[in-house]
């Protein structure tokens, strides 16, 4: 059940973004895709899903990230929806 949660919030990220799931994974510190990885992570916890959950999924896409980055990810976003309009529009369409 968590698998395919994150997956569509994935699919998710990819189409309101327009970054796919091979660019998002790839070791960068290009704004977009950190911001692309960070909604990821941030859609995931809105629907219960634990950090370790989310970690998993990430390793099993070859995606090598830690328990902070998730943490940091998720709280840059909720920050963005709190002080960004476009964010918070995001967020609202999605």
């Amino acid at each position: 059940m968590r698998k395919i949660q994150f997956n569509n919030n994935l699919e998710i990220v990819e189409n309101s973004l327009g970054i796919t799931k091979d660019v998002m994974f790839e070791k960068t510190k290009n704004r977009d895709v950190v911001e692309a990885r960070d909604l990821l992570y941030y859609l995931c916890t809105i629907q219960k899903m634990r950090a370790t959950t989310i970690l998993k999924f990430c390793h099993e896409l070859g995606f090598e990230t830690d328990l902070s980055q998730i943490s940091r990810g998720k709280a840059k976003v909720k920050h963005k929806i709190n002080t960004d309009e476009i964010w918070k529009e995001l967020i609202k369409g999605i």
